[in-house]
């Protein structure tokens, strides 16, 4: 598993980031693919956005990180029949997943059946990441995990314009 031991603080299961004090709660994502370099890639990236990652490659591995730590998000990257995707979205179904379910998948029949399938089953279905993708599509699937950017500083610095006499009250 990736990530720091320190910062197992993990955020309710809601739309809106949540805060440990003024201190924003990283997000934590699994990683769930049987394609190593896929996983590689993806936790590196969600690593560079901010999250807190982990991954795995079959379903009895995936349960074991579900019952560990509150995950916010679930990337599923599709098997060829959609069977085992079937079977874990039934399992976050039943456990009462919070988070929400990203599908990574080639445009196939196969990838709106699946989304479909775990809507019905009352999961939050983020849209569809369709491959091949680039960072801002994935940047984009993922934005409300992604803090809010913080304008930049002013240009010119209060006090040196108050004693420059610049600013009249």
């Amino acid at each position: 598993m990736r990530g720091d031991v320190m910062e197992n603080q993990w955020p309710e299961q809601s739309l809106i980031p949540a805060t440990f004090g003024h201190r924003r709660v990283r997000p934590y994502v699994c990683v769930v693919d049987h394609r190593q370099h896929i996983r590689t890639f993806l936790c590196d990236i969600f690593e560079e956005l901010g999250f807190i990652t982990c991954e795995c490659v079959e379903f009895s591995e995936f349960t074991k990180h579900l019952y560990m730590q509150p995950l916010d998000l679930i990337v599923l990257g599709l098997s060829e029949d959609g069977k085992k995707d079937a079977e874990m979205l039934k399992t976050l179904a039943a456990e009462e997943f919070g988070g929400k379910v990203l599908l990574l998948g080639s445009h196939t029949y196969l990838v709106p059946a699946v989304r479909e399938f775990g809507e019905k089953l009352g999961l939050k279905m983020l849209p569809v990441l369709h491959t091949p993708f680039g960072s801002a599509s994935l940047c984009s699937s993922v934005a409300i995990f992604l803090p809010v950017e913080v304008p930049a500083p002013p240009a010119v610095d209060i006090a040196d314009a108050v004693s420059a006499g610049w600013l009249e009250l």
